[in-house]
C-alpha cells in the first residue's frame, strides 16, 4: 500500500511498475526512476535543460564527485548554487536538530536540502522540475 491518493478524486492510488493508477477516475500519473509524477514538469535554471542533462548522465554514470566537478569546471554558477551551504543560512534561526524532519518544497538542486541534511534528522525535497531534483 502506498500513500497517495488520486489528485483528482482525493481515492487511494494503485502502484504498478510504471504508473499510480485511479480505479475510481481512471487518471494515471507516470513514475520515473522511482519518483511519481504528478503535475507536468516545468523545467528553468541556471543553465538551459540540455546542459542540466549532460550534469545529470555524469551524475548517473559517474556519481555525484564527478558531476559536481564537471559543473564546476564548465557551469561555475550551477555549482555554486547547488553546492554553497550558505544558501541555508537562514536556518541559524530556526532551533534545528537531529530530531527535526525538514520538507524542502522546490528544492530545485538541492543546495539547501544538503545543508539541512547535515544538521536534521531527515530531509525530504520535492521540486516541479525532475531534471532539478
Amino acid at each position: 500500500m502506498n500513500n497517495f491518493t488520486c489528485p483528482q478524486c482525493s481515492k487511494e492510488l494503485v502502484e504498478t511498475d510504471e504508473f499510480y493508477i485511479c480505479r475510481d477516475c481512471d487518471s494515471k500519473w507516470p513514475i520515473k526512476e522511482g519518483i511519481g509524477i504528478f503535475s507536468e514538469s516545468k523545467y528553468w535554471g541556471e543553465v538551459n535543460e540540455e546542459e542540466m542533462n549532460k550534469i545529470l548522465e555524469i551524475i548517473k554514470d559517474k556519481g555525484i564527485e564527478e558531476g559536481l566537478k564537471f559543473a564546476q569546471e564548465n557551469y561555475d554558477v550551477v555549482y555554486r548554487f547547488s553546492c554553497d551551504p550558505s544558501r541555508a543560512d537562514w536556518r541559524f534561526y530556526l532551533p534545528l536538530n537531529k530530531t527535526w524532519k525538514v520538507l524542502d518544497a522546490g528544492c530545485g538542486l538541492g543546495g539547501m536540502s544538503f545543508s539541512l541534511a547535515k544538521i536534521a534528522d531527515e530531509v525530504i525535497a520535492f521540486d516541479n522540475s525532475f531534471e532539478r531534483i
